[in-house]
């Protein structure tokens, strides 16, 4: 059995996240990395959460138009998509705490064509069945490419959230723009001055995928500090440096071939990408 085609490696959602004024907002992507087996099943390894989601790492898998995600705390798969419900129906979804399991119930359907595929869509709405910690689940839910809200349900009350999707890819599907942001394959640091931006700083990844360095630039007029740490995609922190200026040479050093994400602090901004080592 092979595991079916949502989150297949090589897809990648793009969220966007809130600054804290409100005023403005910079993207968060999700990435799904690796085939691999968990419980006898093929599932995939999905790197990444929104603002207000749980674990950094997930494993999802697609059976008969059901999605699964793996629960740690109870060491079995449940559900967090089924695209087979219509409205009116419902089913429960199992956070990391299953004292925290809530109802997801779809207020309706319809269907809708991106890049000229048809695609059975899902408005729904969260139900408590315990009066511990809410969660929000919110948004157009697209079959094949999920909740336009946030992939996984977030904690309720965390203000701000991740609010929206701005774009999607993958292999089948092909690029897929929301139009809730200018862009969507660039990475955008922003600095709040007062009630509008001042300045929004592009940074470039060049070569990407390379072999022995790459050079990260960013679209600054001023000298500033910053920090750069690299991780690998079970989020272990391998490579970390201090910088000045507006670039930084990544150098491979004895990094192995495979895919890396880097975390870069300027000042009081963050930005994530990926790189990949050929």
């Amino acid at each position: 059995m092979n595991a079916q085609d949502f989150a297949a490696p090589g897809t990648t959602w793009t969220f966007s996240d809130p600054e804290a004024t409100g005023y403005h907002s910079y993207p968060r992507a999700i990435y799904s990395v690796a085939d691999t087996v968990v419980n006898g099943h093929p599932s995939h390894l999905v790197i990444g959460n929104c603002m207000c989601g749980g674990a950094t790492g997930n494993y999802l898998y697609e059976l008969n138009r059901r999605v699964y995600i793996f629960n740690i705390m109870l060491g079995q798969f449940t559900l967090l998509y089924d695209f087979n419900l219509n409205a009116g129906e419902h089913y429960i979804f199992h956070p990391e705490n299953p004292a925290d399991s809530f109802y997801v119930v779809v207020d309706s359907t319809g269907m809708d064509t991106i890049n000229g595929q048809l695609r059975k869509t899902q408005f729904v709405h969260t139900q408590d069945i315990s009066q511990s910690v809410h969660y929000d689940f919110y948004g157009k839910i697209i079959e094949g490419i999920g909740s336009t809200g946030c992939l996984y349900p977030q904690f309720g009350g965390c203000d701000p959230g991740t609010y929206g999707l701005r774009c999607y890819q993958d292999a089948i599907l092909g690029f897929y723009d929301t139009h809730l942001a200018p862009t969507c394959d660039t990475v955008y640091l922003t600095f709040d001055k007062v009630e509008e931006i001042k300045r929004m700083l592009l940074v470039r990844v060049a070569p990407n995928p390379f072999s022995e360095r790459t050079t990260l630039q960013f679209d600054i007029n001023n000298m500033a500090q910053g920090t750069i740490a690299i991780s690998d995609i079970t989020g272990r922190i391998v490579k970390e440096e201090s910088f000045w200026g507006n670039s930084i040479v990544i150098e491979r050093s004895n990094l192995e071939s495979g895919i890396y994400y880097y975390i870069l602090t300027l000042q009081e901004a963050k930005a994530t990408g990926k790189l990949i080592i050929d």
